[in-house]
């Protein structure tokens, strides 16, 4: 009977992971706003009922799926751009995982007007983490030893470049890769803003 359990609960996780990933399929797609329960029960071939056997509400399920890609996507870029790196290479490394999830980043950028507070303080917390990083980078490795204010403002100025490439990006599918054709201009305004 323990194996029939296990069998059932392995079942249970696959129904859930897949609910996710059709999820954030339909949010990749569409967008927060277009998508419904019923897409995700029609594209994912599950009950309606499924789904909120795994997630109490379709924000709740929202939630899930920007917030494990927030975290992969942290955890890629703590992982990825260490400190002790060129400057190019921090860089080239720091785009091509922003390249890498750019699907899921655009639509967290045009859909956090209509995210709950939830999932806006995660959403910020997030770009923190992210501004953070490049601060203890830029902190580590300043040629222009810029004070910690004007540090910040170059941060900013650089991660809302990125965010505005993100909310330009229209078509969403695997070949059309927005950030990567911006690559070359942000590269150069990493040289103007951080003086490398």
């Amino acid at each position: 009977m323990g194996g029939h359990l296990n069998k059932r609960q392995e079942a249970k996780m696959n129904t859930r992971n897949h609910i996710l990933n059709i999820t954030e399929e339909l949010i990749k797609e569409n967008g927060l706003v277009k998508v419904s329960s019923k897409d995700i029960s029609s594209r994912a071939d599950v009950a309606q009922g499924s789904i909120f056997l795994h997630f109490s509400t379709k924000m709740d399920l929202v939630y899930r799926v920007y917030s494990d890609k927030m975290d992969l996507i942290e955890k890629s870029l703590m992982k990825s751009c260490r400190l002790n790196m060129s400057s190019e290479n921090f860089l080239r490394q720091f785009l091509d995982i922003h390249m890498t999830y750019e699907g899921i980043l655009s639509r967290m950028v045009k859909d956090y007007p209509y995210m709950e507070s939830k999932l806006k303080t995660k959403v910020d917390n997030f770009e923190n983490e992210i501004k953070n990083l490049l601060f203890d980078y830029l902190r580590k490795n300043n040629v222009q030893k810029l004070s910690i204010v004007n540090s910040f403002i170059v941060i900013d100025a650089f991660y809302a470049q990125i965010k505005e490439y993100l909310r330009e990006k229209t078509i969403y599918t695997t070949s059309n890769e927005y950030l990567k054709q911006k690559q070359g201009r942000l590269m150069k305004l990493t040289k103007i803003l951080f003086g490398y």
